[in-house]
């Protein structure tokens, strides 16, 4: 397991589970989730803007239809 994962969260002094992993690579954003954070796959930047408004708190900006 990346040991870069644990260090960058102690860094910024954020819980697991208030972090979203994006990665390009299955194996990287699977490592990321066994530490407790969200995981997405990047196959998309419409499907990564999705993925951030989804995990943010609170209602997000309107999207265009």
């Amino acid at each position: 397991m990346a040991r870069i994962y644990p260090a960058a969260l102690q860094r910024l002094a954020v819980h697991p589970g208030d972090a979203l992993f994006i990665d390009d690579t299955p194996g990287h954003v699977t490592a990321a989730e066994a530490l407790g954070m969200t995981g997405h796959l990047h196959t998309s930047t419409t499907g990564i803007i999705t993925r951030i408004e989804d995990f943010l708190p609170g209602p997000g900006p309107a999207r265009p239809k």
